[in-house]
């Protein structure tokens, strides 16, 4: 059985679990939905040119929805993931106004733009939101600031990183470095708070 089928199904059992238990907070767990669609896309066709441009606008979309959704709610989201999602935007904005120097940055590596957009999203909430790029709201204000700080040192990390194994395949290019940064997320705000 594929291993991409066995960790959809485990995402989807995780959901409905989640929601199942918390059935007001299906709008946090909605900030998820863009990438996992995107990823469920790309397996259920074959790699195609028009297969990226469909599966970036298709999930670009959904990311915009999950967005709008959760400012209206007043959530915040997971800085981690609003990167992943402003990374599905601009792809989508990328295939559907045709910018090629923004689709040749996508295809040249494989986690560059993906880091680069997390890196991205981190600077400017710690620079102009309270919750900073941890997205703390019961921390002070230094606190929240200099994790803010460590985490975006870890993102330069993972970005270095993904660049540096970019022949090695999506896994270690994109996946390890990403969960390997959820890791020090948690930890961050764990051991600050």
């Amino acid at each position: 059985m594929n291993i991409f089928i066995i960790i959809s199904l485990a995402v989807i059992v995780y959901w409905a679990i989640a929601i199942y238990r918390q059935p007001s907070r299906w709008v946090y767990f909605l900030q998820y939905a863009p990438i996992f669609l995107f990823l469920r896309y790309m397996r259920m066709q074959d790699m195609t040119e028009a297969l990226w441009s469909y599966a970036f606008s298709f999930a670009g979309f959904c990311a915009i929805g999950a967005i709008l959704i959760s400012m209206h709610k007043r959530i915040t989201m997971d800085r981690l993931f609003l990167g992943v999602n402003f990374f599905l935007i601009l792809g989508a904005c990328g295939f559907l106004f045709n910018l090629q120097p923004l689709l040749e940055w996508y295809g040249d590596t494989t986690g560059g733009p993906f880091f680069t957009c997390i890196f991205t999203v981190g600077l400017l909430t710690t620079l102009f939101t309270k919750s900073g790029f941890i997205g703390a709201k019961r921390m002070s204000r230094d606190a929240i600031r200099y994790g803010s700080f460590l985490l975006l040192a870890a993102t330069i990390i993972a970005l270095i990183w993904s660049v540096k194994a970019d022949d090695q395949g999506i896994l270690w290019a994109t996946v390890m470095p990403f969960i390997i940064l959820r890791i020090v997320q948690e930890q961050i705000v764990k051991h600050i708070a």
